[in-house]
């Protein structure tokens, strides 16, 4: 321990001295970094009001390409006043933020009403859980939980019933005839994200299950109620600290029900008939003695809020591009035919790791339709950014979502082609990506947690639908709405038709 502590000294103490000789060579200070006008008491909050703002938080990627071509790609604001935020675009400096948290506990300024509601219920909740926790209390739970979620053994055990779950799903497809198909992506990931969670099956396709009071439909309304307020309160007027506003109101309402059904569910950590696995994530869990039930339980919730919303989102955007890109649908109904050669063989690790043009896909959609407009940190050391001091304690926000399509950065940056990620015959190398500029599940030890069953769940759900169905987009164009994570802005109409053999 000692020695760990040593070398993270020596290592602050080399940015220190890394940073005084930058400040030698004339680095601009921080306050001349160029942004909107701040007004004393509203900040800039004045500028994402409705009718009158130029800007919009339910916009974050459209109001990031404003700034950056009104003030260049550094930009300080404060929406809220007395706290600066840096909206960094340039992935040198991306870089730059990331690289100055090494050997340090990743910080973030997010999810600061959820902090209260769950630091408020001390006889449900130790902590604050992963999403809105720093420092130590951060780390030991990111170290326990990761033990079990991050090894590529325990996810794959989850294959199969993976499987079983999404063919469900396609069959469903087949079947209804519905103008909007998101809500039934949502019950898809629902199942699979309470596969995880808790070890049983939801029956989220059921009819009685997809009732508006069913207890799947109120956990999906929850987890949307949640993730669709959490921008709002971490930066609007933060008077939820005092009294209980609108806005608050609606967040502990819907965590209360996520709530209420993770502790049925830990408590009674029975097993469904159903999953084929040998051993639980419950049970791993709760034979660790550095957790508590209270632990386990902050924990299922985060995994229901963070778990639905992102894949469910990220899956419509896949399929919308390849909807209207027909000719790489047939590409990777190809690759599903050539590692499925019934339509009902079984998706094994084998066939996912030879699914190449299927992952090009998904990294694709996670470059034009990110999980969120980027990834957010409070500096712990000074660093300096495009030029400019940017003193430790500041907020900064990387906006990776408007970088992604600059033609500084990608050919045909409004084009889908998953082929830029593939070696081919007729392209010897790969188009050359900046490794800091497609981050959608952020990035070191602060990366999403889950991770590994995201994109197993996403590369299922692509290898069945293109294995045994034909799909048309029906709608206009797509566009994104922030909410936190990026929600598709219009309805996901699509239309199926079965694949023969």
């Amino acid at each position: 321990m000692w020695r760990t502590r040593i070398e993270t000294a020596k290592k602050l103490l080399a940015r220190s001295c890394s940073a005084n000789s930058k400040h030698a060579q004339d680095v601009r200070p921080f306050e001349d970094i160029p942004g909107p006008k701040s007004l004393p008491v509203v900040g800039t909050l004045y500028k994402y009001l409705p009718l009158i703002g130029e800007y919009s938080f339910t916009r974050l990627h459209t109001t990031g390409l404003l700034k950056l071509k009104r003030y260049g790609p550094l930009v300080r604001e404060e929406i809220v006043p007395g706290v600066p935020t840096v909206w960094v675009f340039r992935p040198e400096d991306i870089a730059s933020v990331l690289q100055a948290e090494a050997g340090l506990y990743p910080e973030r300024r997010s999810h600061l009403a959820l902090l209260k509601y769950r630091k408020d219920r001390s006889n449900v909740y130790n902590t604050g859980g992963l999403l809105p926790t720093n420092g130590a209390d951060w780390w030991r739970l990111r170290r326990e939980f990761q033990k079990v979620l991050s090894k590529p053994r325990n996810v794959a055990e989850y294959l199969e019933d993976t499987d079983v779950v999404v063919q469900e799903f396609v069959k469903l497809c087949q079947l209804e005839k519905i103008d909007d198909f998101l809500p039934l992506l949502s019950r898809l990931f629902l199942e699979l994200t309470c596969l995880v969670a808790f070890d049983v099956r939801m029956n989220s396709f059921s009819e009685e299950e997809r009732r508006p009071d069913s207890r799947s439909s109120k956990l999906i309304d929850a987890a949307f109620e949640t993730n669709s307020v959490i921008v709002r309160l971490d930066n609007g007027p933060r008077l939820w600290r005092y009294f209980e506003t609108r806005l608050y109101r609606k967040l502990r309402k819907a965590q209360s029900y996520m709530e209420e059904v993770s502790q049925q569910m830990v408590s009674q950590r029975n097993q469904s008939t159903s999953i084929r696995r040998k051993k639980s994530l419950l049970e791993e869990y709760s034979r660790n003695e550095a957790l508590d039930i209270k632990d386990i339980v902050g924990m299922s919730c985060d995994m229901l809020l963070a778990g639905v919303d992102t894949t469910t989102y990220s899956t419509s955007f896949a399929l919308y591009h390849l909807a209207r890109n027909s000719d790489l649908q047939d590409k990777l109904r190809h690759e599903a035919t050539a590692l499925l050669a019934d339509p009902d063989s079984p998706i094994t690790l084998e066939v996912l790791s030879n699914a190449a043009y299927t992952k090009a896909v998904i990294k694709e959609t996670f470059r034009m339709n990110p999980i969120s407009v980027g990834i957010g940190r409070i500096l712990q050391t000074d660093v300096v950014l495009n030029g400019y001091h940017v003193p430790r304690g500041t907020v900064v926000v990387t906006q990776n979502q408007v970088t992604c399509r600059l033609p500084e950065y990608f050919n045909e940056p409004n084009s889908f082609v998953p082929e830029r990620w593939l070696r081919s015959k007729d392209r010897t190398t790969r188009e050359s990506i900046n490794p800091y500029l497609v981050l959608p599940f952020g990035h070191g030890p602060r990366s999403c947690i889950a991770r590994r069953f995201a994109e197993q769940n996403i590369q299922v759900v692509l290898l069945r639908m293109c294995r045994n169905l034909r799909f048309t987009w029906c709608g206009g164009n797509l566009g994104t709405k922030s909410l936190l994570i990026n929600k598709p802005d219009a309805p996901i109409k699509l239309e199926f038709e079965c694949v023969n053999a």
